[in-house]
């Protein structure tokens, strides 16, 4: 996919110049969820320190005998930069033989057997933390930690 020619080093500046500019006009990103069979968003995205949260399922399919039959399955959490979909945090250790790489499969990790919720943030005295609920427990994201959240407030005078 072009977002990894533009982690990639040896890419020349032309060509991620290129790829940027075609980002910048167009409507977006998106992600086919093809690599996980059935795997589907069922929760709203959450944006928090220019990085896209996003949480999907990927039912287990049935035995032989029950056609009807759909396993507990697999949640993950994906956390990408908003602009590029590029992954942000190394969630795949498996991709790490020669030390820690970032790469298109460290884009999502698993999280549990079932359905997650969405991200919930919160903050509290300037610092977030992150929250899924998935298969009876808690599951808590890497957050970008080296900002501190400052609330704004305001009212309208009319």
């Amino acid at each position: 996919m072009t977002f990894d020619l533009l982690q990639d080093p040896t890419t020349p500046d032309v060509q991620k110049n290129a790829i940027l500019s075609e980002l910048k006009s167009g409507n977006g990103w998106y992600i086919k969820l093809q690599d996980n069979q059935g795997e589907k968003s069922l929760s709203s995205p959450v944006v928090i320190y220019k990085i896209a949260y996003y949480t999907t399922f990927s039912p287990t399919s049935g035995s032989e005998t029950d056609p009807c039959f759909v396993g507990e399955g697999t949640a993950r959490m994906y956390a990408l930069d908003y602009k590029m979909a590029n992954a942000v945090f190394n969630l795949d250790d498996a991709n790490d033989l020669g030390g820690p790489v970032i790469s298109q499969s460290d884009r999502s990790t698993i999280i549990g057997t079932a359905i997650p919720s969405l991200v919930i943030v919160t903050v509290f005295h300037g610092t977030a933390t992150g929250y899924v609920g998935v298969g009876g427990g808690v599951y808590r994201p890497k957050l970008w930690s080296g900002k501190t959240l400052i609330p704004i407030y305001w009212r309208l005078v009319f």
